[in-house]
């Protein structure tokens, strides 16, 4: 026989906010959608304009991080392959912004446009999802980077001018 309890309310012993349903949503953050398209010829992680702050506000929550906008690779001779590499930076409780997670390959690249004829270009979607254990109540902004890693051809990530494919950010707290 199955077990069955039913209650009207649940209640912590000295307020609601303690009481703690794991799995549960606590509360999700939306980021920053960048002005303008960010390109790349060089072998550095540069900064997109997409961020997102949040405050956890239970120590033990986890993070989970959502991402998605377009990229576009273009090459400008039939030897160039771009190649373009993603990663979240994180900065807890107003520190220094470290590497939280690189989305590459053993290649070190996220995309890769294959040689092809002289200015030639493709467009893909990045979808990037990260569960970060963060072990904080200080204030976590995560930021979104990426770099040219082949440092041939350009790679671009659009911008909110580009209608229906504005980049995205968000965070979910989870308990």
């Amino acid at each position: 026989m199955a077990s069955v309890l039913k209650v009207d309310q649940l209640q912590g012993v000295s307020d609601a906010n303690n009481v703690i349903v794991p799995g549960a949503i606590i509360q999700t953050q939306f980021g920053t959608i960048p002005a303008t398209e960010v390109s790349s010829t060089a072998n550095t992680y540069s900064d997109i304009g997409l961020e997102v702050t949040i405050t956890p506000k239970v120590q033990t929550s986890n993070m989970l991080i959502n991402i998605m906008f377009p990229v576009y690779l273009f090459g400008t001779n039939t030897t160039q392959e771009p190649r373009g590499s993603i990663r979240i930076v994180r900065s807890i409780g107003g520190g220094s912004f470290v590497s939280n997670m690189d989305f590459i390959d053993n290649s070190n690249y996220s995309f890769k446009q294959e040689f092809g004829a002289s200015n030639f270009w493709c467009i893909d979607r990045g979808n990037f999802m990260h569960y970060d254990t963060p072990n904080t109540t200080s204030a976590i902004i995560y930021k979104v980077q990426f770099k040219n890693t082949g440092a041939t051809g350009v790679v671009r990530v659009a911008s909110s001018n580009t209608s229906g494919n504005s980049p995205r950010i968000s965070v979910q707290e989870i308990a």
